[in-house]
């Protein structure tokens, strides 16, 4: 059986999830030209909730304003995109700082467009361990509630960055599969 890859490719609904050429939001036509259907720029990392939203607003801004973006916020409109020839955002935090100590925050961010969080970015946080954390304690009693808000909201766990055990937590107490996309870093974790 002979696969045709360029059609394969052009039919494929493709997503990146670590776009780091993002900061330069000129660099759009880069995922466009790769045949890219849906980009999820990170819109928060260590930042507090004040500051995440000043990027989202300035996501939203540029959306609104290019007839070639859409955003994304569920499976239909990721479809849609592809149908429509547009290419697709989704807000992504690699990190959950901007959640703060608040499960009300998930629910909030989804509505402005926030699909996917991380939920820990190499270091300790109010949610579990990162990669780079010695102790490896995975998941808090904070974490566990967040990730149960989450998958209430269809917010996608994001599990890069995060630590064995949390990773591990994260699998075992999600109601809906967790992703753990490739990072460009030397930080990736091995579950063997």
């Amino acid at each position: 059986m002979t696969v045709d890859a360029r059609a394969l490719h052009d039919d494929a609904i493709l997503i990146d999830a670590v776009c780091p050429l993002l900061n330069d939001v000129t660099r759009i036509s880069d995922y466009q030209n790769g045949g890219v259907t849906v980009i999820a720029p990170t819109v928060a990392t260590l930042e507090d909730a004040a500051t995440a939203l000043r990027t989202i607003g300035k996501w939203h801004r540029l959306i609104s304003s290019r007839n070639d973006l859409i955003l994304v916020t569920s499976a239909a409109e990721a479809r849609q995109a592809k149908r429509d020839g547009k290419t697709g955002v989704i807000l992504h935090f690699q990190g959950s700082a901007p959640l703060e100590d608040s499960l009300d925050l998930v629910d909030a961010f989804k509505a402005l467009g926030v699909g996917v969080i991380q939920l820990a970015y190499n270091r300790r946080n109010r949610i579990g361990d990162g990669c780079e954390e010695p102790g490896n304690a995975g998941l808090s009693r904070f974490g566990i509630k967040v990730i149960e808000r989450m998958n209430a909201a269809r917010v996608i766990v994001d599990c890069s960055h995060t630590g064995v055990q949390t990773t591990l937590d994260a699998i075992e107490y999600s109601t809906a599969p967790v992703i753990i996309p490739p990072s460009p870093s030397k930080s990736l974790i091995s579950l063997s």
